[in-house]
């Protein structure tokens, strides 16, 4: 198995390859998705956080990129609500500017059903998260 190390920080006066973009990273809040939005700060993107119940954790992702000199926003909103997301998405451009890059990191799991046993209104939903 590789072994996994931590990325090196850009080196000083090396310009970093997403300075000047906006990324939106979907679910950026907790785990992969809050990874993913430091890595896209600390190679220059300011980066809209997404998130749709955890407030306390969104303020904690963006105070970590914005300490560090990077921008970052947190917007609320669950991506399979479009009442929600069209705001979002306004919100994003008018404070962040034009969106460049979209990292759909939202994800749910299904609700401990069998695949047999699953309705199809459980798949839609699981459906409409992911895509």
């Amino acid at each position: 198995m590789a072994e996994v190390t931590e990325a090196r920080p850009p080196i000083h006066g090396v310009a970093k390859p997403l300075t000047g973009r906006v990324a939106l990273v979907t679910g950026g809040s907790r785990g992969v998705g809050r990874g993913i939005a430091l890595r896209l700060a600390r190679d220059g993107a300011a980066v809209a956080v997404n998130y749709r119940k955890d407030a306390g954790a969104a303020r904690s992702v963006v105070d970590e990129i914005t300490s560090t000199g990077g921008r970052a926003q947190a917007y609320p909103g669950s991506v399979i609500d479009e009442n929600a997301v069209l705001p979002m998405l306004s919100a994003i451009n008018d404070e962040l500017g034009t969106l460049d890059l979209l990292v759909s990191n939202a994800g749910t799991a299904s609700r401990g059903t069998s695949i047999a046993d699953t309705d199809r209104a459980e798949y839609q939903r699981l459906l409409d998260v992911h895509l």
